[in-house]
């Protein structure tokens, strides 16, 4: 696989804007959901501002609504924002050298689409990933806003599609490792099954809140996971190094055929 290396803040900037694009519709329609639950538009403009994660800040939102204690709120969030670990893992792989204080202003705009967008680079520099921030990070503010202020201007049945908005962004998101990944998708599966207990059964639903559900069904799911698919490394370290190996085969067969050019045109 070929690496890319971006370097600039302006090649950070150029890349950026498609992300940007999505980030804008996405939390446009999230910001329609907020003005659902009359919460005034700043606040969904502060809500957004600093929750930059659409499935933390979308469960955080229903969790507030429905007046759960702050300290479930916090660990339904943490839950669900657990993979930024390994995320952040992965880049650290390929970062360039840096102070921490650098490392963790990195790690504040860590995304699913930002590292989706760097997995491959082989080098990546605090100016190229400071570029890819300013503009997802305003679009994703700027959108919430003008959602929840138009929220009263659309018909209902808009209303209705944009309030799928998100969960499709989800979907779209997970389906595809999963098709490629057995465990994924046995993880999304057992968890979607727990979850669906918890709501099709009386019992449960009217005696265990949201957040608790959402903890349950992901620490059972990723439990169970973990005994019957057990890995001894992390995948996307794997990936690196075997990228890395590829890259220097690659360049080593480069120059062994540049040698036998050599050694023809001089015999």
């Amino acid at each position: 696989m070929k690496q890319r290396t971006h370097s600039t803040f302006l090649d950070g900037l150029r890349d950026s804007i498609p992300i940007a694009i999505i980030y804008f519709i996405v939390s446009f329609t999230l910001g329609v959901t907020i003005a659902k639950y009359t919460l005034p538009a700043w606040y969904a403009a502060l809500f957004s501002a600093i929750n930059f994660t659409s499935v933390g800040e979308a469960t955080g939102l229903k969790m507030i609504v429905e007046g759960t204690n702050l300290g479930l709120i916090g660990l339904a969030v943490f839950i669900v924002n657990l993979r930024y670990i390994l995320t952040g893992i992965s880049l650290s792989q390929r970062l360039e050298p840096m102070s921490k204080l650098k490392r963790a202003i990195l790690g504040i705009f860590i995304t699913d689409e930002m590292y989706a967008l760097v997995a491959h680079n082989s080098k990546i520099t605090f100016n190229y990933y400071m570029g890819l921030c300013p503009i997802p990070y305003v679009c994703w503010t700027l959108g919430t806003a003008v959602g929840a202020l138009t929220d009263a201007f659309l018909p209902p049945r808009l209303q209705a599609a944009m309030g799928i908005a998100l969960f499709c962004m989800f979907i779209g998101l997970v389906i595809p490792p999963a098709k490629r990944d057995k465990r994924l998708f046995f993880t999304i599966g057992l968890s979607a099954a727990i979850s669906c207990l918890f709501y099709f059964i009386p019992v449960l639903r009217a005696h265990v809140a949201f957040g608790i559900r959402l903890v349950i069904s992901a620490i059972i799911a990723a439990a169970v996971t973990a005994l019957v698919f057990p890995v001894d490394n992390v995948d996307m370290d794997l990936l690196y190094v075997r990228d890395s190996q590829n890259t220097d085969s690659n360049r080593s067969d480069a120059a062994d055929i540049q040698d036998d050019k050599g050694v023809q045109s001089w015999t």
